[in-house]
């Protein structure tokens, strides 16, 4: 006699322990079937599965970290951290079952309380100007040379001429510069048509990481271009106190590209 089959249930092997499964085995098979799609969506989850925990799509989700694999759940791990209420809590979410079209669900959240008067850091604007704001660059790359460099004494200047091969026209900007209080950010193109030019537009700092943002100039590929040859270079002027009372500096050189064009780590 043939014995009656039994439902299909997907495969879960060890499965996450403390899982309700007969639960969970129903979600996976709705998204199967097309529905509850936002259970293959991490953040979705969080958010929608969230409101068990009294949180809000008002409160701030963000995904701290991602496991192909883990010892609470071979399929997955995600834990995404939530600010509520000037509280940050955890939530872990886990992948239950295998394969690509596999749901998530919460397996816990933990909390730890903000300290009342704890910084926060912010982005502090430390040098901007509008006169840039219309350059474009339309040829396919920089002149050779091109670079950065942050100069704060004249000795350290010349050894980082060797390293950076900062051109001498650039270095003559600075030589009556008092950089005793200061330190100088410099962006330079390499040897180049007198068309084409460069500028310092921005400068910010946020904790130990301090950006420079470049805007960069030249004509249009088919516009005429004047033949001759200098080294355009601009510069912007820093407290030194602020590289001192943080310590390590981490100087990023950016173009109006996101591009990095140079980054440096600064101690003084």
């Amino acid at each position: 006699m043939n014995q009656p089959q039994k439902p299909n249930k997907p495969d879960v092997g060890p499965g996450v322990e403390g899982l309700d499964y007969d639960r969970v085995i129903k979600w996976q098979q709705a998204v199967d079937a097309g529905r509850e799609l936002w259970r293959l969506n991490p953040m979705e989850v969080a958010k929608n599965e969230g409101k068990n925990y009294g949180f809000s799509n008002k409160d701030q989700f963000t995904i701290i970290r991602k496991l192909n694999s883990s010892p609470l759940s071979r399929h997955g791990q995600i834990d995404v951290e939530v600010i509520h209420n000037d509280k940050k809590y955890t939530m872990i979410l886990v992948k239950p079952f295998g394969g690509n079209d596999a749901i998530w669900t919460t397996y816990k959240v933990t909390g730890t309380v903000i300290k009342p008067g704890t910084p926060v850091i912010t982005e502090k604007v430390l040098y901007s100007t509008d006169k840039y704001k219309n350059w474009q660059w339309f040829l396919p790359q920089y002149p050779q040379g091109t670079g950065v460099a942050a100069m704060y004494s004249y000795d350290l200047q010349a050894k980082s001429i060797k390293l950076q091969q900062v051109p001498q026209t650039v270095i003559d900007k600075l030589q009556n510069v008092d950089l005793t209080n200061k330190v100088a950010l410099v962006a330079y193109l390499g040897g180049t048509s007198s068309s084409n030019n460069i500028g310092i537009e921005k400068v910010t700092v946020k904790g130990s990481d301090l950006t420079v943002t470049v805007k960069t100039r030249s004509p249009r590929i088919d516009a005429p271009m004047t033949m001759d040859y200098v080294n355009p270079s601009d510069y912007v002027l820093i407290d030194r106190k602020l590289f001192e009372t943080t310590g390590d500096m981490n100087v990023t050189f950016i173009d109006q590209n996101k591009k990095v064009l140079g980054n440096m780590k600064i101690s003084l």
